[in-house]
């Protein structure tokens, strides 16, 4: 995935990495679901940009806690921002290591380890 991604469902069979200097974009309505133990690791720039009706949903093929990773956006990021997302059932939902993002009316549950890190 590279660039504005259409509304729909995708699966997310192995670990999904956005490269430093690349942008990722998801348009509201977006439903990504993970097998056990990918994650998505950000290195350049994710948008995650739902609404309130229409959030983007990140979640587990697997509706158990720690069915998949998480999200981590680390050292070098830059610009990420989640808005109008839902976060279900990963080990941590959304980890920021080293750098900073906005995350703004969004909903991270069913986690098994932590909901938010930063």
């Amino acid at each position: 995935m590279d660039g504005r991604q259409p509304a729909q469902t995708y699966t997310l069979t192995g670990p999904l990495t956005i490269a430093a200097g690349a942008k990722v974009v998801l348009m509201p309505g977006t439903r990504i679901e993970s097998t056990s133990g990918t994650s998505i690791t950000v290195n350049g720039t994710l948008k995650i940009a739902g609404t309130v009706s229409q959030p983007v949903v990140l979640t587990g093929t697997s509706a158990f806690a720690g069915s998949w990773d998480g999200v981590h956006v680390l050292t070098g990021a830059t610009n990420t921002s989640i808005e109008y997302a839902t976060v279900d059932y990963a080990v941590t939902g959304i980890e920021v290591n080293g750098t900073s993002a906005v995350v703004r009316n969004s909903a991270i549950r069913n986690f098994s380890t932590r909901g938010v890190f930063f």
